[in-house]
């Protein structure tokens, strides 16, 4: 069993770059993040919902921004 918050701490550290061997926030490290807000979203966890939601209303590099998806997470 995942535990939900330790996915949504990682993909907050993936995305500010924060423990990785650089320390810089990349688009190789938003990429994960984005896996680990997903994977905390499909298991039902509020907050990787909403992190999710905030990568998806803003843009991620790879998928661009996705509005419609956004809003279905923040309900």
């Amino acid at each position: 069993m995942e535990h939900l918050q330790s996915l949504v701490k990682c993909g907050d550290f993936l995305y500010s770059g924060k423990g990785t061997s650089d320390g810089q926030p990349s688009t190789k490290y938003k990429q994960e993040a984005l896996k680990c807000y997903s994977r905390a979203s499909e298991l039902g966890c509020p907050q990787g919902m909403n992190n999710l939601a905030l990568m998806l209303e803003h843009g991620v590099e790879s998928r661009g921004k996705d509005v419609e998806q956004a809003i279905s997470l923040y309900k």
